[in-house]
């Protein structure tokens, strides 16, 4: 009789979950607008906490309008709340800000927004395999799949202080991306090294109120602990903004300025093990005739985080006011509409918009909202998850009368390969195998046979096989002859 032995292949399964919700606040502005120019806003994580099989996250949400009084550009901040329960647990999670807008509400303004929750965390995926037994014969393969250590974050801080050669009389708008160039796995750590990308739109001392914009990189190191980690794993993690400071000191008899920055980011992730299993796709017993039962797990397996920038430049769906010439540019934003993966290619459509702020040719203000599509495609073997996609460096023009736009769309995302097994779940005697009375066998194989397929019909070894019919090649072409002896004759 057979006796069956049996492991488990464990496998993470990636598990990914969005929520939108709304959120809205009053804008008070402290004296007569003759104009809104520009609204956006921003979405920083407060806290994220497990609440069973759900995760509870919470926001705060800076709305951020610039509008025109009498007196030129001036500019003011509100802030909102926003939670949303992501059905996961242990979730890496992410908040942003779409479909930001401001309307009239009696003798006032309300800015409103929706709030994006994203969270994307690992279950751990059980399955029985044979891997061998007594009275069977197996045929083994090696099963690689990950083990996620423990999931760890932490804030960190990161500075900048720079000069500029004209004195600033307003800091209209400020935006910041973090950009993660590499996530590694150390000793216990996790380390993440990249850019904290600041654009600053400032508005000067000056009569033509030219919108100046300067752009600052802030490099990073940071080691994140994580319990488990090791050097010769993967590691899997997100940096976000999770707080900001921008501070402006002007020296006016000087004409220059200085501009501090001060950033809280905050750092998750978890180092990635790859875990071997010897587990038996096939069986088959000399002695017994043999029912398996199979299973085919789909096992995916993290190949790494991949980053990659795209330079466009496209035409809008704005018009350029007569005669204006731009000042500059607000509000810019990109949204996604899909990411459809299909034949080992992953397409991305979406939109990006900005306003484009022109002094006229009769000296007044005009503010353009401009927007254009845009579609990127991702050639990958493997599955494409957890896109993103931020807006960098976008410059407006006018050409024939249309406004133009270059940009450059950071692209990030995970890629997995994914496997599926066809592994033995379960081997049953169904009885003793009847033996062969003759003295010998002669087998006529199919064409294609492999030694495994002609030693598991004539239940034999492979060594039998081969010591008998030394000239064997395989795989077999159909009209050979197999003799097996069983007795000396």
């Amino acid at each position: 009789m057979i006796q069956a032995e049996y492991g488990v292949v464990r496998s993470e399964k990636r598990t990914a979950a969005e929520i939108k919700v709304a959120t809205e606040c009053p804008i008070n502005f402290n004296e007569e607008v003759k104009k809104i120019i520009s609204v956006n806003a921003v979405a920083f994580i407060t806290s994220a906490e497990n609440k069973g099989e759900k995760t509870l996250v919470r926001a705060k949400v800076a709305f951020r309008a610039v509008y025109l009084t009498e007196d030129g550009f001036k500019k003011c901040e509100a802030f909102a709340e926003a939670e949303a329960e992501l059905p996961i647990v242990g979730a890496i999670v992410c908040a942003e800000a779409v479909d930001v807008r401001m309307s009239s509400v009696n003798d006032g303004f309300t800015a409103r927004c929706g709030v994006r929750f994203t969270g994307e965390s690992f279950k751990t995926d059980e399955n029985q395999v044979l891997t061998g037994g007594e009275g069977l014969i197996i045929k083994p393969c090696e099963v690689i799949a990950d083990e996620v250590t423990e999931t760890a974050s932490e804030e960190f801080t990161v500075a900048d202080e720079f000069e500029v050669n004209y004195a600033v009389k307003e800091v209209l708008c400020h935006s910041e991306f973090i950009r993660v160039k590499s996530v590694e796995s150390g000793v216990s750590r996790v380390i993440f090294e990249g850019d904290a990308e600041i654009t600053v739109k400032a508005l000067p001392f000056s009569e033509n109120n030219d919108i100046i914009k300067e752009k600052r990189a802030v490099p990073f190191r940071f080691e994140l602990p994580v319990i488990g980690a090791l050097p010769d794993m993967l590691a899997l993690g997100e940096v976000r903004l999770s707080k900001e400071a921008v501070k402006v000191f002007t020296d006016e008899a000087k004409n220059k300025s200085s501009i501090s920055v001060e950033l809280t980011l905050a750092a998750t992730g978890c180092g990635v093990n790859r875990v071997k299993t010897q587990v038996a796709i096939d069986a088959y017993s000399r002695t017994d005739e043999v029912m398996l039962t199979r299973n085919q797990p789909a096992i995916e397996i993290f190949e790494g985080t991949r980053y990659r920038d795209e330079r466009i430049t496209a035409k809008t769906n704005a018009a350029a006011p007569d005669g204006a010439r731009i000042l500059g540019t607000l509000g810019e934003a990109v949204t996604v509409f899909s990411v459809n993966s299909s034949d080992g290619k992953t397409t991305i459509n979406g939109s990006v918009k900005a306003d484009v702020i022109f002094r006229n040719a009769d000296n007044g203000t005009t503010c353009v909202q401009a927007e254009t599509p845009f579609s990127l495609d991702i050639a990958e073997e493997g599955k494409v998850c957890n896109v993103k996609v931020a807006l960098c460096d976008l410059i407006a023009r006018v050409r024939g009368g249309d406004i133009e736009f270059e940009f450059t769309l950071a692209v990030r995302y995970d890629l997995y390969a994914v496997k599926t097994i066809a592994c033995v779940a379960g081997a049953e005697s169904l009885g003793e195998r009847k033996a062969a009375d003759s003295a010998i066998t002669v087998f006529i194989p199919a064409a294609g046979d492999e030694l495994w397929d002609v030693s598991k019909r004539l239940a034999c070894t492979e060594d039998e096989v081969t010591r008998l019919n030394p000239d064997l090649e395989f795989p077999l072409k159909g009209d050979e002859r197999i003799i097996i002896y069983r007795q000396k004759i």
